[in-house]
């Protein structure tokens, strides 16, 4: 798994960088990163110009993926502000973090990328036959309860994957599919039928002028929310063996680019 995750900022960001041609598009990459032995769950987020802005890593490995993956901290909590709309991120079970979500929200969250694996077609866990519930239900509570934009992104069993597995036949085995993903807009809806099991680029226009209705409504981040009640905040600081770091390497909540 080390040796298969991605190295940033490398080559890893060069390779990546050289295929975006002349489209220029505003890329969070969900992948494996890895600057020591140990990997990361992670979403990348590249600018139009190919600039490696963001790392988001995972903050806590769900289940099993606690005996691969490392954990983040508060430097993983931010948005990234593009220029058109603030978006964020978040990777499967972290969705189940009512305080990771809120802090996206607290921070103008627009856009929010909502990363999960296609485990519904690989069978062998026990939750398979869920994980098509939990991304579109949990998607669909963030939408409303964040007021933001969703756009869930699973991934995608292929015939590859299946072949290079050689898992023997039998109800533990995966089969291609998977891959369910769409847009969902501030009210909690599908904008359309989200698509799956085949592989497909999908297109969506969001209107970011809906937001501030969403918000008049309830705005869980402003009028909604009681201060004088709750209290809330982000631990910024490393939490890494050597911690002698100085304030100003504290990486900022809202990232920006260039385009």
């Amino acid at each position: 798994m080390v040796l298969g995750s991605l190295l940033f900022p490398k080559r890893s960001c060069r390779v990546i960088r050289a295929g975006f041609g002349l489209t220029r598009p505003n890329i969070p990459l969900h992948c494996s990163r890895s600057c020591t032995t140990t990997p990361w769950s992670s979403q990348a987020y590249f600018s139009p110009s190919g600039q490696l802005v963001a790392k988001h890593r995972k903050l806590h490995p769900t289940n099993a993926e606690r005996t691969i993956w490392g954990r983040g901290d508060g430097r993983d909590v931010f948005v990234v502000d593009t220029g058109f709309a603030k978006v964020g991120g978040l990777i499967c079970f972290e969705h189940s973090m009512d305080l990771n979500r809120y802090a996206l929200a607290t921070l103008g969250e627009q856009i929010h990328i909502a990363a999960w694996p296609a485990i519904n077609a690989t069978h062998a866990d026990p939750n398979a036959g869920d994980f098509d519930h939990y991304s579109s239900t949990l998607a669909q509570a963030h939408a409303i309860s964040a007021q933001t934009y969703v756009i869930v992104v699973q991934g995608r069993i292929s015939r590859e994957i299946v072949d290079r597995l050689d898992v023997p036949a039998g109800p533990d085995a995966p089969v291609v599919g998977g891959g369910m993903t769409g847009f969902i807009a501030p009210n909690g809806k599908w904008l359309s039928e989200p698509h799956r099991d085949d592989e497909a680029i999908i297109y969506a226009d969001l209107d970011l002028g809906i937001i501030p209705f969403a918000k008049f409504f309830t705005d869980g981040a402003g009028h909604y929310a009681r201060p004088d009640v709750f209290s809330f905040g982000i631990d910024r600081r490393s939490q890494e063996p050597l911690t002698n770091q100085s304030i100003g390497e504290i990486a900022p909540l809202v990232a920006r680019w260039q385009s």
